[in-house]
C-alpha cells in the first residue's frame, strides 16, 4: 500500500512539473517570408472603358505590419460612389500576437483626387485582413474585407471562416467572388493598377505573408527596431563627418520579462537603461536615442540585467547619410583595390630604393652585385614574427571604427585586410632586417 501511494505521489509530482513547464511556454508571433500575391483582379474593357488597367506601385505595409483596414476617396466620371483611390491601414504585429496602437497607411491604389473620403473601415480589435470581395466594372467600385483574430491565423484555421468588415465605395460594377489568402497567411499589401486615362483605381492583386508562431520558455527579446528617425545633424561641424548623428526611438519587443532589474540598450554609441518596473508587458520604447549618421545599418543590443540569457543583438534599421558638406572626401574602407595598389607601389619603392642606395654606396668596393640589387629579400622567420602584430593592429582599427563611428563591414573588408596586412608585414619585416641585406 505504501509503495502504491509513493508511486502515485511521484506520478502526480511529475505531472505537476510537466504542466508547470508547459504553462511557462509562450507563443511568439512574427511575420514570415516570402511575400506572395494572389492573381490580379482587373477592370473590364468594354467599349465605354476600353483602356486596359496598367500595373503601378506595390503598396505594402511597413516591415512587421499587417493590414487591418482600408480607407479611400470616391467620386469621379464613372459615378459619385466609385472609388477613385484607396489605401490599406496597417498595424504592427507584436510578439505576443497583439497589434500595435499606431496605424500606418500604405500608398494608394489610384491617384485621382476624387470628391469625398470614404472610411476608414477597420477590423475588430486583434484581427487582421485575410480576404476581400471587390465590385468592379470600368473601375473598382467598392471593396469589402474579411478579418480573423491573429491567433486563429497563426493556427492556420480556414481563412474562409472570417468576419466581414464594413465596405467602402458603391454598389456599381459586378460583385466578384470573395478571395482569401492561403490559410496561415495575412494580407500585408497590394499590387496596384490604374486606368491610364483617368488615374482611377482599376485593379488589385492582394499581397500576403505567413504568420509564424514559435514556443519559447521564459524571457525572450524578439525584435529591436527604429521608429521616428530624425534627419541628420552635423553637430555644428560642417567639415567633420564622423560626429554627425540623428535621433530615433528604439522599440524593443519581448515576452515574459523578468520582474526585477533593468532593460539595457547598447551599441552604435547608444547606452540607456530602464527599470523593468517602468516597461510594458510586451514592449518598451527608448525615446530620442542619439545614433551615428553614417548611412549604414544600425546594430543594437538589448538585454535584461537579471536574465543573462534574455538578450538580442540585431540590425534595427538604417540611419541617414552624414550631412557635413565640407568634410574631406577620402576613400572609403571598402576601396581595397586602391589601397592594395598603393601599398604594393610603396613597398617596391622602399625595397628597390634602399637597394639602389646601398649599391651606390658599395659600388667602389664591388661587394654589391646587380643580382642582389634586383631581388626581393625575404626572411621567413622574421616575417611570421611580424605578421600577427600587423593583423592585431588592423583588427583594432576595425573594432574602433565599428564601436565608435558606426562603421559596417563590407564583403570586401576581410580579404582586403588580409592581403593588405600581408604586404604591410613584408614592408615592416624588410625595414627591421634591412641591415642584413
Amino acid at each position: 500500500m505504501k509503495k502504491s501511494l509513493f508511486l502515485f505521489s511521484l506520478l502526480l509530482a511529475s505531472g505537476l512539473m510537466l504542466t508547470s513547464t508547459l504553462d511557462a511556454q509562450t507563443t511568439v508571433y512574427s511575420l514570415g517570408s516570402p511575400v506572395e500575391e494572389l492573381s490580379p483582379l482587373l477592370k473590364s474593357t468594354p467599349g465605354v472603358c476600353p483602356t486596359p488597367a496598367a500595373a503601378t506601385a506595390v503598396c505594402d505595409c511597413p516591415s512587421g505590419y499587417v493590414a487591418v483596414g482600408y480607407e479611400g476617396v470616391e467620386g469621379n466620371g464613372y459615378g459619385a460612389m466609385v472609388l477613385s483611390q484607396f489605401q490599406l491601414r496597417c498595424r504592427e504585429l507584436n510578439a505576443d500576437g497583439s497589434l500595435g496602437a499606431v496605424v500606418e497607411v500604405t500608398c494608394a491604389n489610384g491617384s485621382d483626387p476624387g470628391n469625398s473620403p470614404d472610411g476608414p473601415a477597420d477590423a475588430a480589435t486583434g484581427e487582421a485582413l485575410v480576404g476581400f470581395e471587390v465590385r468592379i466594372g470600368c473601375a473598382i467600385d467598392g471593396i469589402q474585407g474579411f478579418s480573423k483574430p491573429i491567433a486563429d491565423i497563426g493556427a492556420a484555421t480556414p481563412n474562409s471562416s472570417s468576419t466581414a468588415v464594413a465596405s467602402i465605395g458603391g454598389m456599381g460594377g459586378s460583385a466578384q467572388p470573395a478571395v482569401f489568402v492561403p490559410d496561415g497567411n495575412v494580407i500585408v499589401g497590394m499590387q496596384t493598377y490604374e486606368d491610364p486615362g483617368n488615374n482611377i483605381s482599376a485593379g488589385v492583386a492582394w499581397r500576403y505573408a505567413p504568420i509564424v508562431t514559435s514556443q519559447v520558455s521564459g524571457c525572450n527579446i524578439t525584435s529591436i527596431a527604429l521608429a521616428n528617425a530624425s534627419a541628420c545633424n552635423d553637430n555644428g561641424t560642417t567639415d567633420v563627418a564622423f560626429d554627425d548623428f540623428f535621433t530615433a526611438d528604439v522599440v524593443v519587443n519581448f515576452v515574459d520579462a523578468p520582474s526585477t532589474g533593468t532593460l539595457d540598450l547598447s551599441g552604435a554609441s547608444a547606452s540607456q537603461s530602464v527599470s523593468v518596473g517602468s516597461i510594458g508587458a510586451t514592449s518598451y520604447t527608448f525615446t530620442g536615442v542619439q545614433l551615428p549618421a553614417s548611412g549604414g545599418s544600425i546594430f543594437l543590443s538589448a538585454a535584461f540585467s537579471d536574465d543573462a540569457a534574455c538578450s538580442l543583438s540585431a540590425n534595427a534599421g538604417t540611419g541617414p547619410d552624414n550631412c557635413s558638406p565640407d568634410a574631406t572626401d577620402i576613400p572609403t574602407m571598402s576601396e581595397w583595390g586602391l589601397i592594395l595598389l598603393t601599398l604594393i607601389i610603396f613597398t617596391l619603392s622602399v625595397v628597390f630604393g634602399t637597394q639602389h642606395q646601398r649599391a651606390l654606396a658599395m659600388a667602389n668596393g664591388g661587394a654589391y652585385t646587380s643580382r642582389q640589387r634586383s631581388r626581393l629579400p625575404f626572411d621567413r622567420k622574421a616575417y611570421f614574427q611580424v605578421l600577427p602584430g600587423i593583423y592585431l593592429a588592423i583588427a583594432a582599427v576595425f573594432t574602433a571604427a565599428i564601436a565608435f563611428f558606426g562603421y559596417e563591414l563590407t564583403n570586401a573588408d576581410i580579404p582586403g585586410a588580409l592581403l593588405s596586412g600581408a604586404i604591410v608585414a613584408y614592408l615592416v619585416h624588410y625595414v627591421k632586417s634591412g641591415s642584413k641585406h
